[in-house]
């Protein structure tokens, strides 16, 4: 194991690591530092010892700190993102900022700058705090997000249009703050940050390979245009995408209400100790500003994407496995069912996890934090509570991970515990 220092200065305190690259020729590594205004770094692989060697500290103007970096196909670009909302390019070999021009017909490596031509479509809101992180998939098909509002969202690539149809993927309790497509996009990870949980998603993709264009990877879609049937799925997914989208915008609102209600009422000091939630700290929270609009500039002889391109892509995602287990403030929520599994939850996911077949079932009903749960005494029938202002509990079949009955209503502010008669 070798380290490397970085050039950054950062007065007061030493920064943190916020992203590192390696180049597709594997002869530099580059990264960035959270905390002021940061360089970029530069670092070699000695081929004898394999020890990192620290080449250069790149200042490019850059007015924040740096959030996200992407390589270029040949070894030769970086595209950055930082936390004023800049996007900028550098010229690895010049070592000086190139222009937002001389770049637009750049094949990139990875795309994982939330700022940018390809990703102008998978905005939320207006103030460009929603999304944390983006990957786009190996195939250059799929851009998948991570989001405040806890959901790992799945788009078409490029997704340049405005508040593009996507497909959501439920499962975090708290604020994603990284997502990533495994080497054949078989698999999707996020990771969440107030429930310290790891999801790993399998897709239904798996390793197809996409036909891409010129216009670095945009996908051209297979399906015929007069495939009436296809198109009145596609039509169908983006109602669905309007219904989720305001759906999310109220369990918004709820949330934000239910927060500023449990901070004037602090009657039941146990209670708000239990329910109390972290503060977030994402480290992107500033005003609304657009300097990378300025940067972005469409490939040449780039042209509209084909009908369905504005759809919500065709690729899904499910839990395959759950890295998490919720020890704070809870008591007896891990539990062994009557075939031999055990019941336990984290985030906001009942988890039944099978021994024998070394697999996971999953509940994912839940909209907030898990913060209680009760198995019945046949060791079939599992119980989960939430928290919120408005909290549900959710009584649920072990085997079928079905919903049995669900009580809202008289309920307010979380569920501590529970117990079966």
């Amino acid at each position: 194991m070798s380290t490397v220092k970085h050039g950054s200065k950062v007065p007061g305190k030493e920064p943190w690591v916020q992203d590192v690259k390696i180049s597709p020729d594997a002869k530099l590594v580059a990264f960035g530092v959270h905390g002021g205004n940061s360089n970029v770094e530069l670092a070699t692989v000695d081929a004898k010892s394999l020890r990192l060697r620290h080449t250069a500290s790149i200042d490019i103007a850059m007015h924040s700190a740096l959030l996200h970096l992407d390589w270029s196909q040949d070894s030769r670009l970086l595209a950055l993102n930082s936390q004023s909302y800049e996007l900028l390019f550098l010229d690895v070999a010049a070592r000086r900022a190139e222009t937002a021009s001389a770049v637009k017909d750049v094949a990139w490596s990875t795309w994982t700058c939330k700022f940018g031509f390809p990703v102008q479509g998978i905005w939320p809101g207006i103030d460009y705090t929603d999304v944390n992180a983006v990957a786009r998939s190996h195939s250059k098909r799929v851009l998948a997000t991570a989001e405040d509002s806890g959901l790992v969202k799945l788009f078409q690539y490029p997704c340049t249009q405005p508040k593009a149809a996507w497909k959501e993927n439920r499962g975090h309790s708290s604020h994603v703050t990284r997502v990533a497509f495994s080497a054949q996009d078989r698999y999707l990870i996020s990771v969440g940050g107030n429930d310290k949980t790891v999801l790993i998603w399998e897709t239904d993709f798996g390793a197809e390979k996409a036909h891409v264009d010129k216009h670095d990877g945009e996908p051209i879609d297979e399906a015929e245009a007069d495939d009436e049937d296809e198109l009145a799925h596609e039509e169908d997914l983006v109602d669905q995408s309007d219904v989720l989208r305001v759906q999310r915008e109220a369990r918004h609102e709820e949330r934000k209400k239910a927060a500023k209600s449990g901070n004037e009422d602090a009657d039941d000091q146990e209670a708000a100790d239990l329910f109390q939630k972290y503060e977030d700290n994402n480290g992107d929270e500033m005003l609304a500003a657009k300097p990378w609009k300025g940067q972005v500039r469409a490939p040449a002889g780039f042209t509209k994407a084909p009908k369905n391109q504005d759809q919500a892509p065709r690729v899904s995602a499910s839990i395959d496995w759950v890295y998490g287990y919720r020890g704070y403030k809870t008591k007896n929520n891990l539990r062994y069912l009557a075939d031999g599994s055990i019941a336990y939850h984290t985030a906001g996911l009942g988890v039944v996890y099978d021994q024998q077949t070394q697999t996971q079932r999953h509940f994912d009903k839940h909209t907030d934090d898990v913060t209680a749960m009760a198995v019945s005494p046949d060791g079939k029938t599992v119980a989960t509570g939430e928290v919120g202002k408005k909290p549900k509990i959710f009584v649920w079949d072990a085997i079928t991970m079905q919903v049995l009955h669900t009580f809202s209503g008289k309920l307010q502010r979380g569920i501590k515990c529970m117990s079966f008669s």
